[in-house]
């Protein structure tokens, strides 16, 4: 297997690098990035230079997600404080945003708000409860998935296209919930332990926990189990997921830094990458430029760019 080398790699960010998106503004694509140390800068894609500081919390807070919301409007979710939503400053000649929106929490967990299609899903803790508001269209009024039981929080969502909301608790249960209606339809144990990271595509979701196996599940209303990944247990828990765009790669990235490419058809690897030393925070894969780019975020204060497709 031929070792793979970074397109780009962004060094010296803040306390290491907790979440990127792709994001567009003013019909410009950027690169932001969100770092633990409470700070989100945006980047361009082109030269790789630093563009605009778009966030720094006083208080260094981890940014937990970084997102589109709207057109020309950001999102930012902040740890244990609130979900800002900023807008480019039209009135300034240079880059910078103005806060339009803000919604407090009181979420202490490491799992990120995020946007689907037209729903904006939003972690919360009221009452010893973890729930999810969900803000449709942009709107100002949300609807709300309760957990009614205190004994576990959430550490994992994601969304099927079929409809479907996955949540990973950290007593390794997982949940589905029916958007249209708001009730849970299946729960399964599906870890003795705290589950790490789940993603989505098409009707299915991969999902993991402290120690192997990454499990891809079908979810139609239940829960299947349908194929199981393994890894070494020296790369230690699996922090974080995605799968590529197409849907047949899924990427994994572990607590020793490692990154890992498996087939979703057949569970083989295909590529692995041990660029990193520190934890993997985020993955996410994205086509640029008619590139189809693997994004890495990692502790040790590096974010990677990877062309593994060879585009």
């Amino acid at each position: 297997m031929a070792v793979p080398s970074p397109l780009f790699v962004h060094f010296g960010l803040d306390r290491g690098v907790s979440c990127s998106a792709i994001v567009t503004l003013n019909d410009e694509t950027y690169l932001s990035v969100g770092t633990t140390g409470g700070n989100c800068r945006l980047f361009s894609l082109t030269n790789h230079l630093h563009v605009a500081t778009v966030y720094d919390d006083l208080n260094k807070r981890s940014i937990v997600a970084v997102g589109q919301f709207s057109e020309n409007c950001i999102f930012l979710h902040i740890r244990a404080y609130k979900i800002l939503v900023l807008s480019v400053n039209e009135n300034s000649k240079v880059l910078n945003f103005n806060i339009t929106k803000s919604i407090r929490t009181e979420y202490y967990g490491f799992c990120g708000a995020f946007r689907d299609k037209s729903n904006f899903f939003c972690p919360m803790y009221k009452n010893d409860k973890c729930k999810i508001n969900i803000y449709s269209d942009i709107s100002e009024e949300s609807s709300e998935v309760e957990f009614s039981d205190n004994r576990c929080s959430l550490m994992a969502t994601s969304v099927t296209n079929n409809g479907y909301l996955i949540c990973g608790f950290d007593d390794g249960n997982t949940r589905i919930v029916d958007i249209s209606d708001l009730t849970i339809k299946h729960e399964k144990q599906l870890y003795s332990d705290s589950i790490f990271s789940c993603a989505s595509f098409a009707n299915m979701f991969a999902i993991s926990s402290v120690k192997p196996p990454i499990m891809l599940c079908k979810c139609d209303g239940e829960i299947t189990v349908e194929k199981e990944i393994m890894y070494p247990q020296k790369a230690g828990g699996c922090s974080s997921l995605c799968f590529s765009e197409c849907g047949k790669m899924l990427a994994s990235g572990y607590w020793n830094g490692t990154v890992r490419i498996n087939s979703v058809k057949t569970g083989k690897i295909r590529a692995f990458l041990d660029f990193h030393s520190e934890i993997i925070n985020f993955l996410h894969w994205n086509q640029v430029n008619k590139r189809r780019l693997l994004f890495v975020c990692s502790k040790d204060a590096k974010l990677s760019m990877w062309n593994l497709h060879n585009d």
